[in-house]
């Protein structure tokens, strides 16, 4: 009995804490194919600071398609899907701005992984002082993914590493 109860929380604990959340739209009020412009969430205008110590802010790409990708060096499902993110930005450098924003990471471990996993678009870090946008975000797990239309709202949320976010983003840019 005492076995099947811990098997139980342990489970339990494994789905609320699990990196591989499938979506989170929900909370977001996101717009979908059927939605009308006024269900869909603006997405919230952020300033953070880049490996060079350069501002970059959500709002200087409006007029663009945006993925916000949330992650972090610590979080192995991150690390396993950036050669598919990396591949889909190479196939597409001029349809869309990628922002990776890192999470929990020291700096010198943030520039090293960008570094090793040679990733080359535009990157920021999300320090403690910055926790309140995981929270506009409604960040639950890692990575997370977000398209923004060019408007700034928010037609997409992925979270986890799914095959199927690539789709998606593939439609939102056609």
């Amino acid at each position: 009995m005492k076995a099947t109860r811990l098997f139980i929380a342990i489970a339990a604990l494994a789905t609320l804490t699990s990196c591989d959340l499938k979506k989170a739209g929900e909370k977001l009020n996101t717009a979908s194919a059927d939605s009308t412009r006024t269900e869909a969430a603006l997405a919230p205008d952020f300033t953070l600071y880049n490996p060079e110590g350069e501002a970059v802010s959500l709002s200087d790409y409006r007029g663009k398609m945006v993925v916000l990708d949330f992650w972090g060096s610590w979080c192995r499902f991150c690390i396993q899907g950036m050669p598919a993110l990396k591949e889909f930005y190479n196939t597409h450098p001029n349809d869309f701005v990628l922002i990776g924003l890192d999470v929990r990471d020291d700096r010198q471990t943030w520039v090293q992984t960008i570094e090793e996993q040679e990733l080359d678009w535009e990157h920021v870090q999300v320090t403690e002082a910055d926790y309140k946008l995981l929270e506009d975000y409604h960040i639950e797990g890692f990575p997370t993914k977000i398209i923004i239309d060019p408007d700034g709202y928010i037609v997409d949320v992925t979270v986890g590493e799914d095959e199927s976010f690539y789709e998606v983003l593939d439609e939102a840019l056609n």
